[in-house]
């Protein structure tokens, strides 16, 4: 089997001579279709290889495969047949209908295919959720829309976590095949449904597809199939999904595994929290205490809560909550239902009104939502711990949830995240919602993945927008959560930070806002490879939303970037002049100086980042004049041009000798040569006088480039450089003289002005010649006297080996 795709070609090179071609249908084909169905398991596997690669170089027809193969895999996707070929089958029409076509995949796969997706084994259900994506494609969206959708919808809500992994990990695939209106509606819906799974290994996958299905809502689709959307709300979990999440008891291994159960709290007017028995507080404080862990990084500080809650004595006065550090609220929580005194670390605060505050009714819980109130002296004791001007509070370490208000009419939203080094203040958004005293803990989902508990917090956090539902921005937005990072994937902020450039695409330069904290938090996370996977899409960003985004927003991230460790600042390095050219003239020259801080290494025998930047600086050398390439970018080159590896260097010599062409042909002063022969005499001095020999083989090899790329007028080549150049002839190491003996025999002369008749240079470069070809290293004379190299091969591309013993200077 693994002979025959090379038999195959052979008899299709030789169609023309031997027509051996009708031996593949008639003959390798019949074999391929037999071991299909081989004992051996590896037998088979190499078989559908075989067929694969058939296919994929054409070398069959599709005809022949209808009729011979086809029938075999549909009789083998038979319910009747054995286990491991109805996977293996089903597995192999699956990557064969992409190579067929469209056509004969809807008249031959396209019912088996259907049926193989509601099948009793779980493996074809895999596969076939696995393939779902591709195989639409193959058929088209009015067929994937009629008949493969609702298979879909049930391989989605399958029982085993498997099969919905591989639904979710093919959503931006399927979502390309159908239209905007069921993209919206429909595949909407069923990824959050996807997001809040029970299973972890679900959600992990979902949220790692979650920026790229964003990126399939196309902004060129009609606007009035975007603008209404039931899915543009978050969706609600199902009755019966509610119900599979009730247990009873739970232990450390699940806590973050299986959702919490609810706590049934009873409002402060029905129930007195001091007059329960012994043996029932320390069951209360328990539950409360394991709930507060998880609901931590999600509370909402909100002002909801109803009347009848409070007693009718209550004063009416409105508090406005402050961030509470965590600590503080799960201790107040805890030590308020257990009868206890309340006092914080620093200070005590149980000299509180011991009257409860009367808690607005303004906001009310809509639809099947039922908040739960804690009682009315949690309330006042955390809105203590929150106003109090304890030293001991630090924002920093609030869970991202925690919102900071300052009035009741406009709430600045700070988020804080899993932060390293925030480079700039996270730019802080404000709405009209208002705030009140009481803890509204939000048990109306299923599940506790839900980023939101209510619509109100929603609104503070997202800006309008019709593009993607919103249910799925929300989200999106909350990938960088700590809480995501614990329960979902470590690795969830990478994701975000990797698909954030199609998202900011998909979204538009308007909507750019709803985006901008978002970014923030992604540059300072604590992660290294989240800030080099943004570092290395920075300027993809850039040009999207333009110069005064950038100039306003990108830039002081781009300048924690510079700053940050090597892994990072080589994402900023690769796209170096990409990024330069999106800035104004002003700004980019402003970054003239601070490029020498990329030869400021962490480790200094990382080459490859030096090399990187000598091939940048070539790009970035044409975003300037030449007076501020001569003056800020050359210092650079010439130090790139001496480093010790000869992969650095060799860039390096292009970077030269493009700034000296740069300066010579240009008109930004009256005398350029004036301006060029201090920079030749610096180079001269510099190199072709270096004590090191390293030094003055470059040197000769950076006068190799000069008259390679014309970068200077030969006159001016052969009055400053060629004296120079021509005395490295007596040089003690062997190495420059072989690397000049190479320049001289191929390189210059060849040029009519060195070489010519009536040159002033010929006779010292004939005698240099000679002199080499008489040389005492035999590897020096042979390049000296060698004359069969074609010119276009004799560039000095490559450095020698240094010399060893005595050679070595």
């Amino acid at each position: 089997m693994e002979q025959v795709p090379h038999v195959a070609m052979y008899c299709h090179e030789e169609k023309d001579e031997h027509q051996w071609m009708h031996l593949v249908p008639s003959f390798l084909l019949p074999l391929v279709v037999r071991y299909l169905t081989d004992a051996n398991n590896q037998v088979r596997k190499t078989a559908q290889a075989a067929l694969l690669v058939l296919l994929e170089q054409e070398l069959v027809a599709h005809n022949d495969v209808e009729d011979q193969v086809c029938p075999l895999l549909l009789m083998l996707t038979n319910s009747d047949a054995h286990d491991d070929f109805r996977t293996e089958a089903a597995a192999l029409m699956c990557r064969m209908a992409p190579l067929l076509g469209g056509d004969l995949s809807r008249r031959v796969f396209l019912e088996r295919f259907a049926a193989l997706s509601a099948d009793g084994l779980f493996h074809v259900r895999k596969i076939c959720a696995a393939n779902f994506g591709e195989f639409c494609a193959v058929i088209g969206q009015e067929v994937t829309e009629s008949i493969l959708l609702d298979k879909f919808y049930a391989l989605c809500q399958d029982e085993l976590w498997g099969v919905r992994k591989a639904c979710a990990e093919v959503f931006m695939s399927l979502s390309r095949v159908v239209s905007a209106t069921k993209r919206r509606n429909d595949l909407g819906s069923l990824f959050v449904n996807l997001l809040q799974d029970e299973s972890r290994w679900v959600r992990m996958a979902a949220f790692q597809a979650l920026g790229p299905f964003i990126s399939t809502f196309s902004r060129t689709e009609p606007e009035n199939e975007s603008t209404q959307s039931p899915s543009a709300t978050p969706v609600e979990s199902t009755e019966s999904v509610e119900s599979s999440m009730e247990q009873s008891d739970f232990n450390s291994f699940y806590f973050w595994r299986d959702p919490l159960p609810q706590l049934n709290l009873m409002p402060a007017s029905e129930t007195n929290v001091d007059r329960q028995p012994e043996e029932n507080k320390e069951s209360v404080s328990d539950s409360v205490e394991k709930a507060l862990e998880d609901l931590m990084a999600r509370v909402e500080l909100g002002r909801g809560g109803s009347s009848e809650a409070q007693p009718a004595s209550a004063p009416s006065n409105e508090l406005v909550p402050e961030p509470v550090h965590a600590f503080d609220l799960r201790r107040v929580a805890c030590q308020e239902l257990l009868g206890g005194p309340v006092a914080s670390s620093k200070e005590n605060v149980g000299t509180t009104s011991s009257t409860p505050n009367d808690l607005s009714g303004d906001s009310k819980p809509t639809g099947d939502v039922q908040p739960i109130l804690l009682s009315s002296s949690i309330t006042t004791s955390l809105a203590t711990v929150m106003s109090s001007s304890s030293p001991a509070f630090q924002p920093n370490l609030l869970p991202p949830a925690y919102v900071k208000s300052n009035s009741s009419n406009e709430l600045p939203t700070t988020v804080y995240s899993n932060s390293f080094c925030p480079y700039y203040s996270p730019r802080r958004r404000s709405d009209g919602g208002s705030m009140s005293g009481g803890v509204v803990l939000d048990t109306s989902r299923s599940r506790p993945y839900s980023p939101y508990g209510s619509s109100s917090m929603r609104s503070s956090i997202s800006l309008s927008q019709s593009v993607v539902p919103q249910s799925l921005m929300d989200y999106y937005l909350q990938m960088t959560d700590p809480y995501y990072v614990e329960t979902v994937d470590a690795e969830i902020t990478r994701h975000c930070a990797y698909s954030l450039p199609a998202v900011v695409c998909t979204l538009g330069k308007e909507h750019w806002p709803l985006l901008r904290d978002l970014y923030t938090t992604l540059a300072s996370d604590m992660q290294w490879k989240v800030r080099r996977t943004l570092a290395s899409s920075i300027h993809e960003i850039g040009a999207i939303l333009g110069q005064e985004v950038v100039t306003q927003d990108l830039l002081p991230v781009f300048d924690g970037f510079i700053k940050d460790l090597d892994e990072v600042r080589i994402g900023v390095l690769k796209h170096l002049s990409d990024f330069l050219r999106l800035l104004a003239e002003k700004e980019r020259r402003s970054y003239l100086p601070r490029l020498a801080e990329f030869l400021k290494l962490d480790n200094e025998q990382n080459w490859r980042f030096r090399q990187e930047l000598a091939m940048q600086l070539q790009s970035v050398v044409g975003l300037f004049s030449p007076a501020d390439s001569a003056q800020s970018i050359l210092p650079l080159a010439l130090t790139l041009a001496s480093d010790r590896v000869a992969a650095v260097r060799l860039p390096a010599f292009t970077l030269v000798s493009q700034i000296m062409k740069q300066v010579s042909e240009s008109s930004w002063s009256k005398d350029a040569e004036s301006m060029l022969t201090p920079l030749l005499a610096d180079l001269t001095t510099r190199f072709c006088s270096g004590n090191r020999w390293m030094l003055r083989q470059s040197y000769v090899n950076i006068c190799n480039q000069l008259v390679t790329d014309r970068a200077l007028p030969l006159e001016e080549f052969g009055k400053l450089l060629l004296a120079p150049l021509l005395a490295l002839k007596r040089d003690r190491v062997p190495n420059v003289r072989l690397v000049l003996a190479r320049v001289i025999n191929f390189q210059l002369k060849y040029h009519e002005f060195f070489s010519g008749s009536d040159s002033p240079y010929r006779e010292s470069l004939d005698e240099t010649l000679n002199q080499l070809s008489a040389d005492e290293d035999r590897d020096v004379s042979y390049y000296a006297t060698c004359s069969t190299v074609k010119r276009d091969q004799t560039q000095i591309t490559l450095d020698p080996l240094p010399p060893t013993g005595e050679n070595a200077a």
